[in-house]
Order: structure tokens, then C-alpha cells, then sequence
């Protein structure tokens, strides 16, 4: 699979140097089992786990909070559909960066009736507007709670859940500073994509052609800083552990360097950004 080398211009994405190139198809699987590890060592110790319910928009949603010792930062995982707590992929997400020391907020978008009523639950689940608007709510929302409220706050969604947190960080950029798609419906979100201005990470299933043709068309219409990476097996229906994994070291990265990083710090990207990135472009100029 070829690698690219993205910088922001008028033109297309440059191709990365054949060095890179080269380099890409044989390191993917050490750097992303680095970041594993990387992850792992920041690890803060004890997590505080907790139920909460959080008023907004006329109606109550549950969520599963988890806070880490010292918190980097506070993620929110979108869920399309039905309770985020069943969902296994946001909750290996969710433990792996909980390890590296961030807060999580696993939180059902649908209220404890329309997640019973299944008519209902689908009707909304495809509302991508009105469970956007309850994620950014719930985003305010969790500003006002100790110990999370001076925390910068992430977006993380996977299939349905990725099309809802595009839109909520499309609507109200001041909410979030970071967003990670995993096998995202990207075909959902073309209107709000040219919206995002916070720093977005792509990932999509590296298993054939068209997800990632998807995802550099995406790529394409976003404002802020952008990343793409194709990771084999990631497919939302079929969850692949391995898959999985990788996905969590690839979010750990991102959210690591846009939520929890310092500006006296040297970012650790080159002008390509993350090594494992097929492709990446630092935000357009204003």
C-alpha cells in the first residue's frame, strides 16, 4: 500500500518520499505496537469509575465516566445507536486510553425509553443533527463537573457514533479541540466536514480500496489539521481485536498531542506528521 506525504496546498497531496514509502509497509505494526506500550507506561495508577446522568436538552443521558489519576484530558465516545456500554470496540478504546491517562465518558445518546422502544431508538439513532446537538450539550455539560471540568475535551466515534461527533465538532467548534473517526460514515457528514476546524484523525478500514478513496475525499474538505490511517480488519460491523488495538494506539497518539500536549513542547511529528498516517496536512491558513 502506498504512503502519503501530506502538506496543505491548492494542489493535491504530495506523495511521502520512497524512503518513507518504503519504510511505511514494514514499521506499521512495530510503531503502533510502540504506541501500545507508550500508552501503557504513561499510565496514571488507580481509575475512578462512575455512573452519571447528565440533564440536557429536556431529557437525561447515562453515561459510564472513568477517571484516571491527574487527567490529560477528558474523551466522549458517540455512540449512534443503543448503550455505549455494550458497545466492545468504544470499550477498548475507552480502557486504553484511560491507561494512558485520560478521563472517559462513555455516554448513551439515546434516553433509557427510546433505547427500549425500537422504532423509536431508530428514528433517532438516524437523526445524526439532534444526537450531535446532545453530544455537544453533554460536552458543556461535563465542564461543570469536578473533577473533569477544567479538562480539554476530545470526541471519539465509531461507524454511526464517528457521523455524530463530525457534526457535533462542526456546529460548536469551541466545545472540542480534537476528534478521532473510526470507520466512520463519512458519507453522512460531507455537508459539515468543510465546518471542522479541531484537529480530526480518519481511520478507516484498510481492508480493500474503498474506505480509504472515502476517507482521502474527507480528508480533502476538512479545515484543521487531518490525518488518515488505514488499518486492516476496521471494520465497525466486525470487530477485530487486533484491529482494535491499533485503533486505540492511533487515538492515544492524536489525543495525546492535541489535547493533552504542551505549546513549550516540540511536537514529536516531522512535517509529515505520525509515521503511520498514510496521509496528513497541517491546518489550511486562514
Amino acid at each position: 500500500m502506498t504512503l502519503w506525504r501530506g502538506q496543505w496546498s491548492p494542489a493535491l497531496l504530495r506523495r511521502r518520499e520512497p524512503c518513507r514509502a518504503a519504510r511505511g509497509a514494514r514499521s506499521t505494526s512495530a510503531s503502533l505496537r510502540w504506541s501500545v506500550q507508550a500508552s501503557l507506561a504513561g499510565a496514571r495508577g488507580a481509575v475512578a469509575r462512575s455512573r452519571v446522568t447528565l440533564a440536557v436538552g429536556g431529557v437525561q443521558l447515562r453515561g459510564a465516566l472513568a477517571v484516571p489519576d491527574a487527567p490529560r484530558a477528558l474523551v466522549l465516545f458517540a455512540h449512534g445507536a443503543g448503550s455505549n456500554g455494550r458497545c466492545p470496540r468504544h470499550r477498548g478504546v475507552a480502557r486504553a486510553l484511560e491507561r494512558a491517562g485520560f478521563a472517559t465518558l462513555l455516554l448513551d445518546l439515546l434516553t433509557r425509553d427510546e433505547d427500549t422502544a425500537e422504532h423509536s431508538a431508530m428514528a433517532r439513532a438516524s437523526d445524526v443533527e439532534a444526537l450531535a446537538a446532545r453530544l455537544a450539550d453533554a460536552a458543556e455539560a461535563a465542564r461543570a463537573r469536578a473533577p473533569i471540568g477544567s479538562l480539554a475535551i476530545g470526541y471519539f466515534g465509531a461507524g454511526a457514533g464517528a457521523a455524530v461527533a463530525l457534526t457535533a465538532a462542526a456546529r460548536r467548534p469551541a466545545t472540542v479541540r480534537a476528534v478521532v473517526s473510526d470507520a466512520g460514515r463519512l458519507d453522512r457528514v460531507a455537508a459539515v466536514l468543510p465546518h471542522i476546524v479541531a484537529p480530526t484523525l480518519l481511520i478507516v478500514d484498510g481492508d480493500g480500496e474503498a474506505a480509504p478513496a472515502q476517507g482521502r475525499a474527507a480528508l480533502a474538505q476538512l479545515r484543521g489539521e487531518c490525518a488518515l490511517a488505514a488499518v486492516p480488519g476496521a471494520s465497525h460491523l466486525y470487530p477485530d481485536p487486533a484491529a482494535i488495538d491499533r485503533v486505540a494506539a492511533l487515538a492515544a497518539e492524536w489525543f495525546g498531542e492535541h489535547l493533552a500536549g504542551s505549546a513549550d513542547r516540540p511536537s514529536p511529528w516531522g512535517p509529515g506528521g505520525p509515521a503511520h498516517c498514510e496521509e496528513f496536512r497541517p491546518g489550511r491558513p486562514v
